[in-house]
């Protein structure tokens, strides 16, 4: 079964990589213990999104920047 074209519209953008250049760092340290989850709130449009995007990229870019377990958005 086909997704509606809207839908499909949505789902294809939002898998498209997102600069993230030129938005604020957050000053975060999120340390590193197995099974550990971490939740991000916050009221409407105040980048909750965009920080946990930041800390994916962050920890996709290898040591120092968070693969050592640390991640350090400044």
């Amino acid at each position: 079964m086909a997704l509606h074209p809207v839908l499909q519209e949505k789902l294809t953008a939002s898998l498209e990589p997102v600069s993230l250049e030129g938005l604020p760092r957050r000053e975060v340290r999120l340390p590193a213990i197995r099974n550990e989850v971490y939740t991000v709130l916050g009221m409407r449009r105040v980048g909750k999104t965009t920080f946990l995007r930041q800390v994916q990229q962050a920890k996709q870019q290898g040591p120092g920047t968070g693969a050592s377990g640390v991640s350090e958005l400044r």
